[in-house]
């Protein structure tokens, strides 16, 4: 018996060369589903990236439309089917799991204004996707740039502390004050 005539099922296909699965779709629907192809990855977090990829920048009615459907940000044609997708991206997805976590593996738009395509896509880590926000507070301290929060989270201070005390102290006090302790704090004035 051979395989199913459709490209990447691997099933055994004796109903007019396709599988039974492919063969009702066909039968129902006069075509093959390209969304059911049975490629084993449906539970997996590499699948859910890039089918919560597509909705966002594919559906003009997704709840999150403003920030990539009506900015102008597309899904690259190609990877409309999730099989080109993973050809593309899988590898270097492997890798960043092995090194950040699969938890702390993300996709990232390395241009805010350009669409999902394998030219202006990487995988990140959760803090590199915040730092690429249209709204984050980006601070440039000692040559280094990193978000509001980055720099509280280094100081040990809350993010609002930070943001208060740019906004009200001299920017070299605000940026290398570390937390204080109670004690210390009703000791000293640091206005």
């Amino acid at each position: 018996m051979n395989e199913c005539k459709v490209e990447d099922c691997t099933k055994e296909g004796s109903l007019k060369g396709h599988c039974r699965t492919h063969y009702m779709q066909i039968y129902r629907n006069g075509k093959v589903s390209t969304y059911k192809y049975h490629h084993g990855m449906g539970d997996t977090r590499f699948y859910n990236t890039w089918r919560g990829m597509k909705e966002r920048s594919t559906k003009k009615d997704h709840a999150l439309h403003k920030y990539y459907w009506d900015k102008g940000v597309r899904l690259y044609k190609e990877w409309y089917i999730f099989n080109n997708f993973k050809k593309d991206m899988y590898k270097s997805f492997l890798k960043h799991v092995e090194k950040h976590g699969e938890k702390n593996t993300t996709i990232e738009r390395i241009d805010n204004s350009g669409g999902y395509n394998p030219d202006n896509c990487k995988w990140a880590t959760n803090q590199e996707q915040w730092k690429n926000k249209d709204n984050s507070r980006l601070v440039t301290f000692n040559n280094r740039t990193e978000t509001l929060s980055q720099w509280a989270r280094e100081l040990g201070i809350g993010p609002r502390t930070l943001h208060y005390r740019l906004l009200n102290w001299d920017f070299e006090k605000a940026m290398t004050l570390q937390a204080l302790d109670n004690i210390t704090r009703h000791l000293f004035d640091y206005k």
